[in-house]
């Protein structure tokens, strides 16, 4: 399958991190009519290991 349409959203909750996103939402559209999404996000649950 061929992608026709590639869409991304991002964020960043903190500025001094940007361009570094915290979330990212990807959608993409086929040739063929078919839809596919995406979300990427980046955490950490200890807070010596931060982002």
């Amino acid at each position: 399958m061929k992608i026709k349409e590639l869409l991304c959203d991002r964020q960043s909750f903190v500025k001094s991190r940007a361009p570094l996103e915290d979330n990212a939402y990807v959608l993409m559209h086929y040739e063929n009519g078919a839809v596919n999404q995406r979300r990427v996000y980046g955490w950490s649950q200890n807070q010596d290991r931060r982002l």
